[in-house]
């Protein structure tokens, strides 16, 4: 057999064990980034049901198998099928699994790809309420960060002109604005994962741009300037 014969029944294998009927790939690779390109197709796939759903993990599934080198493939040949619970799967975990397989391809890490999209699908499109709550206390928390913020560099400014020959004074004030800053990042960075961890599961997420943004993360003085300014998160 061909290895383009091997790896086309490789992806009918893996379509097969992930409970999908094997169908033909609309197209074979990604358009612009391939782990925004996949999660999208994966995401796409949730919103839909038999064949169409098929459709988006083949295109997937297609493209990882064609990054295999020809030993892995081969290998499948010899290796069974057998799919296994991934636990709790998240856009994130998912994200890490593809960079980690782009970066290098392996029969075991495509099929913790497949066992991953799989455990995706099985997730029904609605919210975590248990996220939710999180979500909308940090939010709370850093709006009122934000008036904290304005307030100290307003103190920071007059204390520097009235105060501008006291090193110690100002020394302080510029430790007490690293902690303050320190917990903005770890905040926001929490806040942003968590929106996006929502809007993955209320399958939310409109275009592959909003997606992008999502995952490659919200700077935390912009997330302020969102609350302050009352036009609120990054929510679909």
């Amino acid at each position: 057999m061909s290895l383009r014969g091997v790896e086309t029944l490789l992806v009918e294998r893996i379509l097969t064990a992930m409970g999908l009927d094997p169908v033909e790939p609309q197209n074979r690779g990604p358009t612009g980034d391939p782990i925004v390109w996949a999660l999208w197709k994966v995401l796409e796939a949730r919103r839909k049901s038999g064949p169409d759903r098929s459709q988006e993990v083949s295109s997937v599934i297609s493209w990882a198998v064609g990054l295999l080198p020809r030993k892995e493939v081969e290998k499948s040949l010899r290796t069974p099928l057998i799919p296994v619970s991934m636990g709790s799967t998240s856009i994130f975990s998912l994200a890490i699994l593809l960079r980690s397989y782009i970066t290098k391809p392996s029969l075991e890490s495509l099929m913790d790809i497949a066992w991953s999209i799989r455990a995706e699908l099985n997730k029904p499109c609605s919210s975590d309420l248990t996220a939710m709550a999180e979500r909308d206390r940090l939010e709370r928390l850093m709006a009122k960060l934000g008036l904290v913020i304005g307030i100290l560099f307003s103190a920071f400014f007059v204390a520097s002109i009235l105060l501008a020959s006291s090193i110690a004074i100002v020394s302080v004030m510029i430790i007490i604005m690293g902690l303050v800053w320190y917990m903005v990042r770890s905040y926001g960075m929490r806040y942003a994962r968590l929106n996006a961890e929502l809007a993955w599961a209320e399958c939310s997420i409109q275009d592959p741009e909003d997606l992008a943004r999502l995952i490659l993360g919200y700077a935390p003085m912009q997330l302020f300037a969102d609350l302050l300014s009352d036009t609120g998160s990054q929510r679909q």
